[in-house]
């Protein structure tokens, strides 16, 4: 059997550089639509989840600029389009995409989202999000499509304390016509990076908690 021997060194030193969290870049990539105006993100981490990402807002008429551990994203020419399965599949996270895109143009249709495989990962949870905002959800075997000619705030105990889901409920608040309160909210480092990124955008955040 393969093992590894590890010996103590008389003195440690050196320097390393830690890549972003790619649960954090995700959904402010994501949340960056909500705006027409360019967004900047430093210290990307270099992995595959980030370039689909960009694949699916390129697709949708966003411009990408990809520079090293930075990439700017220009959403003015953001269209309404149809996600193909065959991206969505690659990517768990792009279920972030509904609430910035019902936000600003009122649709989007689909492919269901992939991802890593743990359990039973329904999307119940973020069509209970949407629908509470005021969202019509439509569902067929290989896409769905989720609607609305206006968010309204809403008050919201979510069926269970999911990241994306919170995430998807932060960005359509931000929409959202009066005040939202999300009960049972996830609070892990990510969504607080993702509300960090929506003050600074100038949003008004409420009800942020995890009960």
């Amino acid at each position: 059997m393969s093992k590894y021997i590890i010996e103590k060194a008389s003195k440690l030193a050196g320097e390393i550089k830690v890549a972003g969290n790619k649960n954090s870049v995700l959904p402010i990539m994501a949340a960056s639509l909500l705006t027409e105006e360019k967004s900047v993100i430093e210290n990307i981490p270099n992995i595959s989840d980030v370039f689909v990402m960009a694949d699916l807002l390129e697709l949708a008429g966003v411009q990408i600029i990809h520079e090293g551990s930075k990439i700017s994203i220009n959403p003015a020419s953001l269209k309404r389009v149809e996600f193909p399965a065959e991206l969505t599949e690659r990517l768990r996270a792009s279920v972030v995409l509904i609430a910035p895109f019902v936000a600003r143009l009122g649709q989007v249709r689909m492919g269901y989202p992939g991802g890593d495989v743990i359990g039973r990962r329904p999307l119940d949870t973020h069509f209970q999000v949407m629908e509470a905002f005021g969202a019509k959800v439509k569902k067929s075997e290989n896409h769905f499509e989720v609607s609305a000619e206006k968010l309204r705030g809403a008050e919201i105990f979510l069926q269970e304390a999911s990241v994306t889901a919170t995430e998807n409920a932060i960005i359509a608040a931000c929409f959202a016509e009066g005040n939202s309160v999300i009960k049972r909210a996830a609070s892990e480092p990510h969504v607080i990076d993702l509300c960090q990124f929506l003050i600074k955008m100038g949003a008004q955040i409420d009800g942020i908690g995890s009960n």
